[in-house]
């Protein structure tokens, strides 16, 4: 059965489709990501798993970025934040500023999500989507499907 949406102003309608929108992302497809590899558009590729995770395998070139749970409520709240302070090591955050504005898309991953309309505000990839759309004016994709792991490596 669909949930209805109770608003008491179309102020509020208008401000809970800006929120939507803040949270939009695009979908990517493996192959998609693997066209625009090969056309040399550079890609910020963003892997939102878990440390250990990422540390057993990942992408290429690929930066580890990990929301704590205590993080993740208090962000949930609107604490302000950094998005190079998620960044697991100092290599990889001088990597991410180094390189965030040099590129031309952003595109996240993690283990579980397989498309975008799954993804909820209150997740940390919610989080991380509303705080992108906020700071930076480069595109995001969130990498959709299970057949990501084929670029493990």
């Amino acid at each position: 059965m669909p949930s209805l949406l109770v608003v008491d102003s179309p102020r509020s309608y208008r401000r809970i489709q800006v929120e939507k929108k803040k949270l939009m992302a695009k979908g990517a497809t493996i192959s998609w990501l693997s066209d625009q590899l090969s056309k040399g558009a550079f890609m910020l590729l963003l892997d939102c798993r878990p440390y250990a995770e990422f540390a057993r395998c990942h992408v290429q070139g690929a930066i580890n970025l990990t929301i704590p749970s205590l993080m993740l409520r208090r962000l949930k709240k609107g604490t302000s934040f950094a998005i190079s302070s998620l960044i697991t090591s100092e290599e990889s955050k001088a990597q991410f500023n180094r390189n965030l504005h040099l590129a031309s898309g952003i595109v996240l991953y993690d283990s579980e999500t397989s498309d975008v309309s799954s993804v909820s505000s209150s997740s940390a990839l919610g989080v991380l989507l509303k705080k992108f759309s906020e700071d930076v004016n480069t595109p995001v994709w969130l990498l959709e499907g299970k057949a990501k792991y084929i670029f493990f490596i």
